[in-house]
Order: structure tokens, then sequence, then C-alpha cells
């Protein structure tokens, strides 16, 4: 039985006109705000806003909003309904992206592989102290086996205990350099992270001279409210799963239930604005490959 076709808040749709577009464009995105129900005749409405020109917010009846295109007035669209979601297929704006984060006073760097980025980060950090924060972008680059043979490098990840992971997630918050990544960022320049214990965004925030945010493109979202709902039903279900956690995300649809378990690992949710004013710098290594969550 097929099952029936439905979006969430933050769902990214495109309608069918945007076949007629150039694909580099946003025309006709748009990002789900809401299911909303008419007070008087309880009729179903979406709510959506334009991710192009003003950012435009639009109401339309949820049964025309649902329904298939009409073939027989547009032959050669080839989508088969009005609005379809865009799911893996969102092409971020990459060069909008850098030139937000650094109108919010963060350095980029945008290296087209995982490979130059580890060697730039490599020749970057010598002889230092580096705090590492929990991530598998960092993992799947292997920066610990690299920057180890001639750093000090405060990694909770190497901890054999829990004991152990946070003896060193508490040193980790008293080096001179940290690296981490974000769950979401956005085109307008935001970032976003979540975490459970806290050791991560803390170590992101204060104390350090120099911070790196090690980011793969897969994780940027048009805008801000499109990167919290990245954060929240995509990176944090994806990450609860991988520790087979016993919350709604991941023995049922993966999506935020704000559950009240007490084995969920999104207990806190950051949002970074600008670059924290105390820092020598906060610079975001932007990758052109999927990695991590």
């Amino acid at each position: 039985m097929q099952k029936e076709r439905e979006f969430r808040e933050g769902d990214i749709v495109r309608h069918f006109k945007r076949e007629l577009e150039d694909p580099k464009s946003k025309k006709y995105l748009y990002r789900i705000v809401s299911v909303a129900t008419h007070s008087e005749t309880r009729e179903k409405y979406i709510v959506y806003k334009a991710l192009y020109d003003d950012g435009g917010v639009y109401v339309r009846p949820y049964d025309m909003f649902m329904s298939e295109v009409d073939h027989e007035k547009y032959p050669d669209i080839r989508q088969k309904y009005r609005f379809e979601a865009v799911d893996g297929n969102y092409m971020p704006d990459v060069e909008k992206t850098i030139a937000s984060l650094k109108a919010n006073r963060f350095d980029v760097s945008y290296f087209a592989a995982a490979e130059e980025a580890a060697a730039y980060i490599d020749g970057e950090i010598n002889g230092e102290v580096v705090g590492f924060g929990d991530s598998m972008t960092m993992i799947k680059m292997k920066l610990f086996d690299r920057l180890s043979s001639h750093n000090e490098v405060h990694d909770p990840k190497q901890s054999r205990c829990e004991d152990e992971f946070q003896q060193l997630a508490r040193e980790a918050l008293t080096t001179d350099v940290y690296l981490t990544s974000v769950n979401a960022m956005s085109e307008t320049g935001e970032m976003v992270n979540i975490d459970g214990t806290g050791n991560r965004v803390a170590g992101s925030l204060y104390g350090h001279h120099r911070v790196y945010f090690v980011v793969g493109v897969n994780k940027i979202a048009p805008d801000l409210e499109s990167a919290i709902c990245r954060a929240r039903n995509v990176a944090g279900p994806l990450n609860a799963r991988k520790y087979d956690l016993p919350t709604p995300c991941v023995k049922g649809e993966m999506r935020c239930y704000d559950c009240t378990s007490q084995s969920r690992i999104c207990n806190a949710e950051v949002i970074y604005r600008k670059k924290m004013n105390h820092m020598d710098k906060a610079e975001v290594i932007l990758i052109g490959e999927e990695l991590g969550f």
C-alpha cells in the first residue's frame, strides 16, 4: 500500500514550474512553515515561505497544494504533483553562504575535497594545545591522527570509558585552539548545533583563542529556519541512531519528537549568529563534500 504524501514543518519543496527555470536559481523553491486549520470552516491549509526574491509567505488550501499537475494544461511538465519534496536534491549556494559567513565576522576557507582541507588544518595548527569537539566529520578526515603527531590534542573520542570521556572533554575546554563541526548552516550565514552533554557547544563559544568549524556542504540549508529543522530532524535522529538510543527518533520515523526521554542527545540548541567577541579567530572550513550528519 502506497504511503500517503505529507509534508512537515521545515521541508523544502519545489513547485512544478521550477522545471522551466535555471536549476542554479532558487525560483519556485519553498519551505513549509506549517499546516494550518481555518478557524471557521476547519479546512486545512499549507503555509509556506518562498526561498527567492523577497521571501514572501503564502497560504494555499491543503488539497490544492497536494494535488497533481494539470498535464493537459502543462503537457511538457514531468513532475507529477504541484509541489514535491526536494529531499537530498537541494543544491546549496556556496558562494552566498561564504559571503554571508564573512559578513557575520567568520573567516572562511573553502576546499573542494576533505583531503585538501585536512592538509590546510594540519599546516595551520602546529605546536599547539588543541581541543576537539565530537564530530563524525573530523573522524572521517582523521584529524586526530594528523594533528596529534605535532600538537597536544585532547579528544574525548579517544576515551575508553565515561570517566575518561568527561576528563578529556574538560581538558578540551581549556586549550588555545578548538575544533568541532556543526549540525547545520544557512546560506544567510548562521550555524546551528545540538548537544546532549554540552562539551561541544561550550568549547565552540568560549575559552579559546581560535576556533575552527569543519563543515561539509551537505549541511547547508537555505535559511536559518531550514537549518534549525535540519539539525532537529536530520542530524539529531542520525546521531541518536548511531548510538541506537531508546528514543522515538530511533524507534520510529526519522524526525524530532521533542521527547522527554532521559537518553535524548538534543538537550541544548545553539545558533551562531556572529563570531564571538573574545576570539582571535573563528574560521569555517567549508568542504565541497558530504561529510558527517
